[in-house]
């Protein structure tokens, strides 16, 4: 008898227990398998994991009094030794590069040295990509990262790019209720409200708050974050019942989750100011940005682009105090630390410029005020495409700024184009649109077109009457001059 012939009939006689033990086989086998295969990746993490920390006791042992000889060493210092190290040093560990790029570019964001994080992040996303694949979960987070720091350069279109890309790829996964997503589309309503498109805006902040509302108190933070994105562009609406419970909400959310001192806290602070003042509370916003002013220097120092805001912010609320002087001091504070953290092109740099040509204007200084809100007007339409309401701001100063200074025909057409601009994002009576309105009226009355001018007056003081303020001021002393000459004076 053959070996397979014995074989066959002892499986058939016994083939409860042949397979039980074939199966018990197979079973050892694939653990053996996978144990094998875990064992390596642990192996290759505990090493990795070395590496790295290696790396970094290296970079922070060459900071060490010893080697530098008593010589002072900053956190930049220290930040730029370690990004050119994992460049030099690294270049065989592509995935260790990689994490430490991600993670230098990351705080880089953080201190608000945008030029320096987009380098480190855009590298890191390439090495990701050549490792993981363009669709990997670890390449959305640095698509998410680097589109975060391009929206503060600014480079819209990119960062609009990488953040859909990134929102494709975390919805692959079929969970539709993630962190990653959620923060995806924070971004995203972030982006689209720089670029003045609040509808788009206002869906991915909804959405973004609704995610984050599904999720557990380890998101609480992003959960304010987004709460208070949604109330920034809800207060952009005109909204500002809304936008007070939503500010308040974040604050308190974050409070609870962090304590008083978190450095976002700051921020939400500065917001909650910049809406008391736009409700006409003056007296409760100079009490909240003197807290906002004292918690941004104590957490970030008085050269970060978060203290220039506040000084911003409390340069308005002078001006509408009416104490130009000191107003002006504020703002040109601001306007400095933006132009060397930011650059002289920023957008934040124009919207200061803006702020600061309405102060000029008002204290008379019409030459000044014509070239800082026309090289505003330059640094937006270099940012944006299309024509931004921030050129439309810009724009309506200048023609307020033409019309006192005689040149109202110069005027009428600068606010025609501001009023294009305006209508094409608000409604008739919004706020924004009626105080460009104003200025194009007054060009209408200095030209002598006074019926013309008339309606559109008295449809401004009818929307603006409930909101005090320099809008309502313009628009009550521009319809008083007409209803002056309408009696018969000169």
């Amino acid at each position: 008898e053959s070996f397979r012939y014995r074989a066959s009939k002892f499986v058939r006689r016994h083939y409860a227990a042949v397979a039980t033990s074939v199966v018990a086989f197979l079973t050892l086998v694939a653990f053996s398998v996978a144990l094998s295969v875990q064992n390596r990746i642990v192996v290759q993490e505990r090493d990795t994991a070395r590496e790295i920390s290696q790396f970094l006791e290296d970079v922070f042992m060459a900071q060490d009094p010893a080697q530098t000889r008593g010589a002072s060493v900053t956190a930049d210092e220290i930040l730029a030794t370690g990004a050119a190290r994992i460049q030099q040093d690294l270049d065989d560990r592509p995935e260790i590069q990689s994490a430490l790029m991600g993670t230098i570019g990351r705080v880089y964001y953080n201190l608000g040295v945008y030029d320096k994080s987009s380098t480190l992040l855009d590298e890191a996303l390439r090495l990701q990509e050549q490792i993981a694949g363009a669709e990997a979960p670890e390449v959305a987070r640095l698509q998410n990262d680097l589109a975060e720091t391009l929206i503060q350069i600014p480079d819209y279109d990119r960062a609009k790019t990488l953040l859909l890309d990134a929102l494709k790829t975390n919805r692959q996964s079929g969970d539709t209720v993630s962190a990653p997503i959620a923060e995806n589309l924070f971004h995203l309503a972030e982006l689209h409200l720089k670029l003045g498109d609040l509808d788009l805006a206002e869906s991915y902040a909804m959405a973004s708050v609704d995610t984050y509302a599904q999720l557990d108190a380890e998101h609480s933070i992003e959960f304010a974050e987004s709460t208070n994105l949604l109330a920034r562009i809800l207060q952009v609406r005109g909204d500002l019942d809304r936008t007070e419970t939503l500010m308040l909400d974040a604050i308190d959310i974050l409070a609870e989750a962090a304590g008083q001192d978190h450095p976002k806290m700051a921020y939400y602070l500065q917001n909650l100011g910049v809406l008391q003042h736009a409700k006409g509370d003056l007296a409760a916003a100079e009490i909240t940005f003197g807290h906002a002013l004292n918690t941004t220097e104590r957490i970030f120092g008085d050269q970060h682009r978060l203290y220039a805001g506040v000084l911003r912010d409390q340069g308005l609320l002078l001006h509408a105090r009416g104490n130009l002087r000191a107003a002006n001091g504020f703002l040109r504070d601001s306007l400095r630390i933006y132009e060397e953290t930011l650059g002289p092109d920023h957008p934040m740099v124009g919207y200061d410029l803006t702020a600061l040509g309405r102060v000029l204007h008002d204290a008379g200084d019409l030459d000044d005020a014509e070239v800082v809100l026309r090289r505003a007007i330059v640094i937006y339409d270099a940012a944006f495409d299309g024509g931004h309401q921030y050129t439309a701001s810009a724009m309506t100063e200048l023609g307020a700024v033409l019309n006192s200074a005689g040149r109202s025909e110069e005027a009428e057409a600068v606010l025609i184009e501001a009023l294009q601009i305006r209508h094409r994002d608000y409604a008739v009576d919004h706020e924004l649109a009626v105080s460009t309105q104003t200025e194009y009226a007054d060009a209408l009355l200095r030209l002598g077109r006074l019926s013309e001018a008339g309606p559109l007056l008295e449809q401004s003081v009818s929307v603006l009457r409930d909101r005090p303020g320099r809008r309502l001021d313009r628009a009550v002393a521009a319809l008083q001059r007409l209803q002056h000459l309408n009696s018969g004076g000169q």
